[in-house]
């Protein structure tokens, strides 16, 4: 059974606000709780459904793409390069967080996300109150991929997503993530979301004369300036797609 049946409900986590999307409901508001706990005490949910997706926004998880040297070949060995890289990325306990990194061919980057042991707890106890099974828990960076991947028609290209104030941004080539980086965007500042794409071409192995730059998310009135070759495509993350 697929996180888009009908009896799913998808939850949305950010700094300033939550939305909620089920079959029959969609609703969002803001908010301004301490904590995740706090915040979550403060969701009804409407009743019939069974089951419960999550997305969190960069208040709540971390991401970053992590490139395992040979050297690291045992799973101790692994989680202990994740939690290191982590540490110094991000400037997180990693003791205190949960990291789950995607399988990659041999030698190429993963995509990798942490989130807080004590919030993914609280995400559980909150799904038992309502009577949910929480059946996933997404960034919202990899949400977004994963629900418009298939509509980004190209082999190459770079995906921001926008959200909270911030936006994080993925560029690949032939099916690989060569960088992912997140960092604070004002509202409708094409420029500097153009000079962190330009910063991420130069620091990367991007290889291709040409790309385009997909948008999701708090877009707004956005005046993009893009590298030579460039062009931009906004996307719509459909309802219920977490």
């Amino acid at each position: 059974m697929s996180r888009s049946s009908p009896d799913c409900l998808h939850l949305a986590l950010g700094q300033h606000g939550w939305r909620l999307d089920g079959q029959k409901h969609s609703q969002h508001e803001r908010w301004s709780a301490p904590s995740l706990d706090e915040a979550l005490g403060t969701l009804v949910l409407p009743k019939g459904y069974h089951r419960l997706a999550v997305v969190l926004e960069h208040t709540f998880v971390r991401c970053l793409l992590i490139s395992f040297p040979k050297a690291v070949r045992t799973t101790d060995e692994r989680t202990v390069f994740q939690q290191t890289v982590f540490r110094d990325v991000h400037g997180i306990d990693p003791q205190a967080w949960q990291i789950a990194t995607e399988t990659a061919l041999p030698g190429e980057p993963a995509f990798s996300a942490a989130i807080e042991h004590r919030a993914l707890a609280a995400l559980h106890k909150f799904a038992q109150a309502q009577k949910l099974k929480l059946v996933s828990v997404q960034p919202a960076f990899s949400a977004c991929w994963n629900a418009l991947h298939s509509e980004m028609g190209v082999a190459q290209g770079a995906l921001a997503w926008l959200a909270d104030g911030r936006v994080t941004l993925g560029l690949w080539q032939a099916g690989s993530w060569l960088a992912l980086r997140t960092q604070a965007l004002s509202c409708g500042d094409g420029v500097a979301l153009g000079a962190m794409l330009r910063l991420l071409l130069a620091s990367s192995a991007y290889t291709a004369d040409t790309g385009v730059l997909y948008l999701a998310g708090e877009v707004g009135d956005m005046a993009l300036t893009l590298p030579t070759g460039w062009t931009s495509n906004l996307l719509q993350l459909r309802k219920g797609s977490a």
